[in-house]
């Protein structure tokens, strides 16, 4: 169950998964009672609840309990000031982290994030930061003001829009520093669930490792992404460029290929599926 660690304020704790037997190299398996306990962390969720609240009257429109996600709420609807104190308060709670210990800032990096846990090799392979992440809802609140405000906004250029690489990299738990965490695209999934999401793949140059997200987290499968940054958009248009050339072919084939093994981006299948569709 989670901690209570102020039951005025009725802030949580939340370990759910994260036992003794998920112990990470470096980290632990959760961060400190002495951040936990701290007034940036006590203020970190006083913020978060400021946001959640308004964002759970969005929530309760949607009949369909099954689809009640973040990724369906807009953003712009909230607060500017809402969203700077949000992000105020998770610098403040970074910094304390940090004067604690290492394993601390970690966890303090990474608030409202699913992580891909490595049991064979005791390590993080992947994090996944949700849209309450407060990098990723300042970035989706700012895109989504900006569109709203501007009407003179091409429709076509919104698509162009690209949030996978925010934030670019992250800190890893490592000894000797050389480890990180990168972004990687990913797909945004059935029913448009991870639209909001960004990936961090785990990267250590010391051995010179390239990018790899899982392909499953347990039995469950993982969004498919390509380290390239290749999306539907750019298959699509590749598709186009191609029969502007060559109109006379009669036939088309594709290869894609992908120089180490990922998960499978379903969203490249469907770019090419629905270009093809248009024009053929």
């Amino acid at each position: 169950d989670p901690r209570m660690l102020n039951e005025n304020d009725k802030v949580k704790w939340l370990c759910k998964g994260f036992d003794a037997s998920r112990n990470i190299n470096n980290i632990g398996t959760g961060p400190s009672q002495s951040l936990l306990t701290s007034d940036e962390y006590l203020g970190f969720w006083s913020s978060y609840m400021s946001i959640i609240t308004k964002l759970q009257k969005q929530l309760g429109r949607f009949t369909d309990v099954e689809h009640q996600w973040i990724s369906r709420c807009q953003l712009n609807a909230l607060d500017k000031e809402i969203i700077d104190n949000y992000l105020i308060s998770y610098t403040n709670l970074i910094k304390a982290a940090e004067a604690v210990s290492v394993a601390d800032k970690f966890w303090a990096t990474y608030p409202f994030s699913v992580f891909i846990y490595n049991s064979e090799n005791y390590r993080l392979d992947a994090i996944y930061l949700s849209p309450l992440h407060p990098i990723r809802i300042s970035w989706l609140f700012g895109c989504e003001s900006a569109i709203k405000t501007e009407k003179s906004i091409n429709k076509q250029i919104i698509q162009l829009i690209e949030g996978w690489n925010i934030p670019w990299v992250g800190p890893a738990p490592s000894p000797s520093g050389d480890s990180v965490f990168s972004a990687f695209p990913i797909d945004s999934g059935s029913h448009q669930l991870f639209i909001g999401w960004s990936a961090l793949a785990y990267f250590d140059n010391s051995i010179g490792s390239v990018l790899e997200m899982p392909a499953l987290a347990g039995s469950k499968s993982c969004p498919g992404g390509s380290s390239s940054g290749l999306n539907d958009g750019g298959v699509s248009a590749a598709i186009r460029d191609y029969f502007n050339v060559y109109p006379h072919q009669s036939t088309f084939s594709v290869d894609l290929y992908s120089s180490q093994k990922n998960a499978r981006s379903n969203d490249l299948d469907d770019g090419i599926v629905r270009e093809l569709s248009t024009i053929m």
